[in-house]
């Protein structure tokens, strides 16, 4: 009786210890198999478009989805809702990991104020990269002959430096042509050969641009007939002139595309 019983209880031990061997592999396959990708199908949200929303809808789709907004404000738009998203990264349909930082970019409910910066005394060039990086807009260029300021120098701004203005708005440049010695009047060049109007151009200091044929049988070859800039016109020293010149060879013709420079 008492084998008997020592049989039976080392039976139940191997039972036992295959039990326990069991629950600890399932409790290892539980911790490192199923968990993590029951984990990991959590973790990863797909970014939904929120472009053209409002952000009060974003941030409440967001908060649903555990993705976080990461909001700036950009420039006003006249033309768009306010405090809706323009812009926003990850792009919409990326995955990401929960909990993941997204970036929008929303209009401003109305236009910030900035200030006019000083563009005096500066390259047009300078001034405009000025008004660009101040959020102010180009809104035309006045070129001005003076006497005293040298060429595409701003002698003038339709708004005082300092001025507060909405950002977006339009400033003018007077910006100068330097002094009225650099343009002489364009001499007309008409009747003349092509070598004699050559001669003129660099007496003026001017120089000679596109030589256009067109075709004419009643004067001779290489008379000059037409000019541009026209005679009388203000034309800036050392800019070129183009000539329209006879010929009387058919297949020179411009005007059935041939052309000489």
């Amino acid at each position: 009786m008492e084998k008997f019983i020592k049989v039976r209880l080392l039976s139940w031990g191997r039972v036992l210890g295959w039990l326990v061997l069991i629950a600890g592999s399932l409790l290892l396959a539980g911790n490192y198999v199923i968990m993590p990708l029951y984990v990991n199908s959590r973790d990863i949200v797909k970014v939904p478009d929120v472009m053209g929303k409002s952000i009060d809808s974003v941030r409440s789709d967001f908060e649903v989805l555990g993705l976080v907004p990461v909001v700036s404000v950009g420039p006003f738009d006249p033309k768009a809702n306010p405090n809706t998203v323009y812009f926003q990264n990850p792009l919409a349909g990326t995955e990401v990991k929960y909990g993941r930082n997204i970036y929008l970019t929303v209009t401003a409910a109305e236009p910030k104020k900035v200030q006019v910066p000083a563009m005096r005394d500066k390259s047009e060039r300078e001034a405009i990269i000025l008004l660009e990086k101040n959020r102010l807009r180009k809104g035309g260029i006045i070129y001005q002959i003076s006497d005293q300021v040298p060429e595409n120098i701003v002698i003038g701004q339709s708004v005082p430096a300092g001025r507060e203005v909405n950002e977006g708005t339009l400033i003018t440049l007077t910006v100068s042509r330097g002094s009225v010695k650099a343009f002489i009047d364009m001499p007309d060049l008409t009747t003349l050969s092509l070598t004699e109007a050559q001669k003129i151009l660099v007496k003026n200091g001017l120089t000679l641009g596109t030589v256009i044929n067109q075709f004419n049988e009643e004067l001779l070859p290489g008379t000059v007939i037409d000019q541009f800039p026209k005679k009388g016109e203000k034309a800036a020293v050392g800019r070129s002139v183009d000539l329209w010149i006879t010929t009387r060879n058919k297949n020179e013709d411009s005007r059935n595309g041939s052309q000489r420079d």
